[in-house]
């Protein structure tokens, strides 16, 4: 890749070290603080700077290293050393022992930050934003004490969250900021039941292996919790879901691998999608669901579209596999495998730039066809898909049927260079003042041209240039500007300002300088 920086989408940002490997992680609701334990210390970091505000020395745990963390409010962690429940005030450093409540294996953060639910023996407790116990709910009417928890969401204000003995089960809806029991639900089967909760419809999902026909068989069902009506319900095999979420009029079901879209109105089977490699997490980013494989890529699916957005999310991220991704306000927290630490990544501009605040009118397309530029090189014109002239007029693009593409001189139709094409459709051919190059463009991607008229860089749609920066065009319709920047310039400086320096392997895994070969001087 020979430019850099050309992305709206992801950059790495900030990165926050731990002495050993996290095994745990959270972000605050606000996206302001980020929490991190290892064997050694618990560690809550600022998110901008990556300063540490918050270290506790795991030594003094009952268990030598902490059980779970979770932020509550704008200002306030929980953690649970194994045997008690703690709070920390990171604005005034006040510390104290939540008594009175035996906190069990489960917390969730409510999304609006004003309340943390914590799992106990036979309920759940809710801490406020100051560490105040807000109520410890007994669900012991509901179920004997054989019952354990299985997992929670927190979704519109509301908690679900499921118990099972093994043979049975019961689910809940519980209000998250007074405990109180909304619904309940009950049935035969002792797997896990996946939930979702949107614009006040349950789904769930019980799967079970019918002996009948031999498959595993899914059980989803759309409820009104609010009346207890249900909406409809469906049976499908061979799928198992692990997560539920709902975009426009369709609520997918997915797993590791596949991801089944339902009409939300009738539960009628509406699209499939088959991703290439293991789902680790996802999330809704601005109505898309964004799903992040253990190489982190990333999959974005809407109503009718999924495909790999990989090569237009991502700048200078570590060839390294994942184990936990966190999302939280448009940025995200990738944590690595056997890496002692977790980087933030952030979109690199304002991807809030509409095409509103860019009033000129750009020139998209070429206009002048070049077929008559071919009328004396004997070349059928029927076996090019498409031909134009660049915009100053002193080059000729052509894309032929057998899918190679072909650049002349305008003046006497030399050939410049031919290289295989990656597109079907290409637009235009313009000369960039502010790169001092030609960028050949399709519909949805622009393809830096070196001196010698080879792709030497791939980015999103270069539409203009204004002010000396580049105008984009996202493959989401979104426009905003970058600079252009010359790796091979930045190279230079840094071999002279490095002078002889050699960067260790660590480093360069890290901020995924290994491909610069930064070399010293001599």
């Amino acid at each position: 890749m020979g430019v850099y920086g050309i992305s709206d989408y992801y950059m790495p940002k900030c990165v926050f070290e731990m002495d050993g490997v996290p095994f745990l992680s959270c972000v605050s609701f606000d996206g302001k603080y980020l929490c991190a334990g290892d064997s050694i210390s618990l560690k809550v970091f600022e998110t901008e700077n990556g300063n540490v505000v918050k270290k506790v020395d795991c030594g003094k745990f009952a268990m030598g290293m902490p059980y779970w963390a979770a932020f509550v409010g704008s200002e306030g962690l929980l953690y649970h050393d194994g045997e008690k429940l703690f709070y920390e005030s990171l604005g005034d450093g006040e510390t104290k022992e939540i008594t009175g409540i035996k906190p069990g294996n489960s917390v969730l953060q409510d999304p609006d930050g004003n309340v943390t639910i914590v799992s106990t023996n036979r309920g759940l407790a809710g801490i406020g934003p100051k560490g105040e116990v807000l109520y410890e709910t007994d669900f012991s009417m509901y179920m004997d004490k054989e019952y354990l928890i299985q997992d929670m969401i927190c979704s519109e204000g509301n908690i679900v969250v499921s118990y099972s003995n093994y043979s049975d089960y019961i689910l809940l809806v519980v209000d998250a900021l007074s405990g109180k029991v909304i619904y309940t639900s009950s049935g035969v089967g002792s797997s896990n039941i996946v939930k979702g909760l949107y614009g006040g419809v349950l789904y769930t999902v019980k799967s079970g292996y019918n002996d009948k026909v031999q498959k595993v068989e899914l059980s989803i069902k759309a409820t009104d919790y609010k009346t207890g009506k249900t909406i409809w319900n469906r049976t499908i095999y061979d799928l198992a879901v692990y997560k539920i979420a709902v975009i426009g009029d369709c609520v997918f079901l997915y797993d590791n691998i596949t991801i089944l879209g339902l009409n939300t109105a009738d539960g009628e089977r509406r699209n499939t999608y088959y991703l290439e490699k293991n789902i680790i997490d996802s999330f809704i980013d601005n109505g898309v669901l964004k799903c992040i494989n253990s190489d982190g890529e990333i999959y974005y699916t809407d109503e009718y579209f999924c495909y790999n957005y990989s090569d237009q999310s991502f700048l200078l991220m570590p060839k390294s596999k994942l184990n936990n991704v966190m999302h939280c306000n448009g940025d995200m927290f990738y944590q690595f495998e056997q890496a002692n630490y977790i980087v933030k990544y952030s979109k690199e501009n304002d991807t809030s730039l509409s095409a509103t605040e860019y009033t000129d009118s750009f020139d998209m397309y070429a206009t002048s066809l070049a077929n008559e530029a071919f009328a004396d090189l004997n070349i059928d014109p029927r076996l090019m898909t498409e031909s134009f002239y660049s915009d100053d007029g002193k080059m000729v693009f052509a894309l032929y049927s057998n899918n190679v593409a072909k650049l002349y001189n305008a003046s006497d139709m030399e050939e410049l260079s031919s290289f295989d094409a990656d597109e079907i459709i290409y637009v235009n051919i313009k000369y960039l003042d502010c790169a001092e190059c030609y960028v050949l463009s399709s519909q949805y991607k622009s393809y830096f041209l070196n001196d010698r008229y080879e792709i030497v860089c791939v980015t999103d749609r270069v539409v203009d240039e204004k002010d000396g920066k580049m105008i984009m065009l996202s493959r989401l319709g979104q426009f905003y500007s970058a600079s252009y920047v010359d790796y091979a310039e930045l190279i230079k400086r840094a071999d002279i300002y490095l002078d002889g320096h050699v960067t260790r392997d660590e480093i360069k895994q890290k901020y995924n300088i290994s491909k610069l070969e930064i070399s010293p001087t001599s």
